[in-house]
């Protein structure tokens, strides 16, 4: 990956997140760039106000302002190529606007995580741009320091995906020397035994073949068993130390998602440590 996009609305949650990519230009020497929206022309229509252009020079050139001292102590840590860039428009789309146009490969932003209940009442901007974006989010929570992950833990909810779909993942376990950890979750008042043997089969034929391809990775299968998906995921990373947690999201029509909401976006509202989204086309 050559060019990581870091949105920013200048809180500590998106500081945190600034702060996990440096670390992964340190070590790839990829470019980063920062963006900011401003979003004034959606403020107005909701204030139902045009907003006088000598406000909207102030956001501007305050914006800009923060957005350089940002690029320069980010420069200064990685030592590397830091950018940065000013959009206007809707958040969410304006972030996607901005991976397009610069051919980002990866998008790191922050989430409150477990930190904040804000984030489970109104929604949140890194998991509307996880259910849309085109290219891997990696969502860093607000209480998460930084530390060079050991484990990667996959969970995968079918083997029908093309290996070459992972290769942000297998990335990001080259780059990191982490062992990558590849787990299905199966639920034991649902599951028979025919179930069970199956995705033991399953993830056993998943593994040797992500080792064929990529044999210098160190993987391991680890099934995952509970009632509930996110509290057995949530104990499995608490009991085996997993450092980033991989889901992988399919593109859903409108009435999908109403009926049958992705699980990759819940679990960015209660992960406690990085959750890496590697969106399928």
């Amino acid at each position: 990956m050559k060019t990581i996009l870091v949105p920013t609305d200048f809180s500590p949650n998106a500081n945190k997140a600034l702060n996990y990519a440096a670390e992964l230009a340190i070590l790839s020497r990829a470019t980063i760039i920062i963006i900011h929206i401003t979003d004034l022309t959606h403020a107005a229509m909701n204030e139902n106000v045009i907003l006088p252009a000598s406000i909207d020079k102030d956001i501007i050139h305050e914006a800009n302002r923060e957005l350089k001292v940002l690029a320069g102590i980010t420069k200064d840590i990685t030592g590397g190529l830091v950018n940065y860039q000013l959009y206007n428009g809707f958040v969410p789309d304006a972030i996607q606007y901005a991976a397009k146009e610069n051919k980002a490969d990866l998008i790191v932003m922050g989430t409150l995580g477990n930190a904040g209940i804000r984030e489970k009442l109104f929604g949140s901007i890194t998991a509307k741009v996880i259910s849309h974006a085109d290219i891997p989010v990696l969502a860093v929570p607000l209480l998460y320091e930084w530390t060079p992950a050991k484990k990667i833990l996959l969970a995968i909810n079918n083997f029908k995906e093309s290996l070459g779909v992972l290769e942000p993942l297998t990335w990001m376990a080259s780059l990191l020397k982490a062992t990558v950890q590849i787990s299905i979750f199966t639920n034991e008042n649902e599951a028979t035994a025919v179930d069970l043997l199956q995705n033991k089969r399953d993830i056993e034929l998943f593994c040797r073949n992500l080792k064929q391809e990529q044999p210098e990775l160190n993987i391991e299968p680890t099934p995952i068993y509970g009632q509930n998906f996110e509290e057995a995921i949530k104990s499995h990373i608490a009991k085996h130390h997993s450092d980033i947690l991989v889901m992988i999201t399919h593109k859903r029509n409108f009435i999908v998602s109403i009926f049958n909401k992705s699980m990759t976006k819940k679990m960015s509202y209660h992960t406690d440590i990085p959750l890496l989204s590697i969106p399928v086309h």
